[in-house]
């Protein structure tokens, strides 16, 4: 349950991501520098292994959304995280090592899943649906764009996240991305529920909320933790710039 908006900049992109969990998850770490394989990243991490965003030094960023088709549910025994999965992509100098890796990597093992990939260098966004039995590779152009997920009504969530951000594109500031990618993860438009960007129920809500910005030569991660439309102050983490 996830809500991830994307714009590109002149120098860049921002992107944003809402985690909505079980109020009976442990809560995640804040972000952390961390070298992996050679290559430095950003990300929370989970307690259960892995993380849900990463963004690292090459300025790619991988983001996992829960998916909820039919077959859902098929196996429930040796389950794997799959936040694994956004630790071991966010190895990657570029999209094309990111989804080989992922090609490599998943199993049934894994539950239904969408990966999303951001490549600033080749300016392209790239999606991937894991439906438990094979990858569907989904292409995105270089243009604003937003995602959602929820294991509430997955169709009514995602049409009423998509008109509340459409309905909130002419607000955009374009030298300002990131502020408005805030404003609009807090967002309880059209009401304070489980169809509003910032979630909220009765076993569930919005944990956290990230957003990264890069800038060709900086890569920040803002980190939000708890529901973002609290308004605590975020805290910034830099990697390189």
């Amino acid at each position: 349950m996830c809500t991830v908006i994307f714009h590109p900049t002149d120098t860049g992109y921002a992107l944003g991501m809402n985690r909505d969990e079980s109020k009976r998850r442990r809560a995640a770490n804040r972000p952390s520098k961390l070298l992996r394989n050679g290559t430095l990243r950003l990300q929370p991490l989970d307690p259960a292994g892995g993380s849900w965003i990463a963004v690292n030094e090459f300025g790619l960023s991988i983001a996992l959304l829960n998916w909820y088709p039919k077959v859902v549910g098929r196996r429930t025994a040796g389950r794997i995280s799959r936040g694994l999965l956004v630790d071991a992509l966010a190895s990657g100098h570029s999209l094309g090592d990111a989804m080989d890796q992922l090609s490599l990597l998943v199993s049934d093992r894994f539950a239904a899943f969408r990966m999303l990939a951001i490549d600033p260098q080749s300016k392209q966004v790239e999606e991937r649906r894991w439906d438990e039995r094979q990858l569907h590779p989904v292409a995105h152009g270089w243009a604003p764009n937003y995602w959602a997920s929820s294991g509430f009504d997955e169709p009514e969530a995602q049409r009423v996240r998509r008109l509340t951000y459409q309905s909130r594109l002419s607000e955009l500031d374009a030298t300002r991305p990131g502020d408005w990618i805030r404003k609009l993860l807090a967002s309880h438009i059209p009401e304070r529920g489980p169809f509003s960007i910032c979630m909220h129920r009765n076993d569930a809500q919005t944990v956290s909320a990230t957003e990264i910005q890069w800038h060709g030569t900086r890569v920040e991660m803002a980190y939000h933790d708890g529901p973002p439309c609290l308004g605590q102050e975020w805290t910034l983490h830099t990697l390189r710039g």
